[in-house]
């Protein structure tokens, strides 16, 4: 979907988008602070990195995952490269190009890989 700006608050157009509950015009500032921002926009790719990768940071190391975990799991990996995924780190405030060089890094040597902390962007 197309990605616009309603009442200060971006929202995406698509028929599946979400509307915002409360436009950003009805926020008193003060209660907005844009590191606290970019923080959440950060924590939402944190997730999905952690949700692709369930052999390194779940318990059981991603083996006798349910039927729906899997399919989060790929849900997960399909999203790094999407127009969301894009879409999000333009939020964030990050390079999405660096993160997903490394998220594809990743990928192709999940055993060796410790998780974010271990990426070099």
């Amino acid at each position: 979907g197309r990605c616009v700006v309603r009442n200060g608050c971006p929202t995406k157009t698509d028929a599946g988008g979400l509307e915002p509950l409360v436009p950003l015009s009805k926020i008193p500032t003060d209660a907005i602070s844009v590191e606290g921002c970019l923080r959440l926009w950060c924590e939402v790719i944190g997730q999905q990195w952690r949700g692709a990768l369930p052999e390194v940071y779940r318990r059981c190391g991603g083996k006798n995952l349910s039927g729906n975990a899997r399919l989060e799991v790929r849900r997960c990996k399909e999203w790094f490269g999407s127009s969301d995924f894009f879409y999000i780190c333009g939020l964030a405030g990050v390079d999405a190009d660096a993160i997903l060089k490394e998220f594809q890094r990743c990928m192709d040597d999940v055993t060796n890989y410790r998780g974010v902390k271990d990426a070099k962007t």
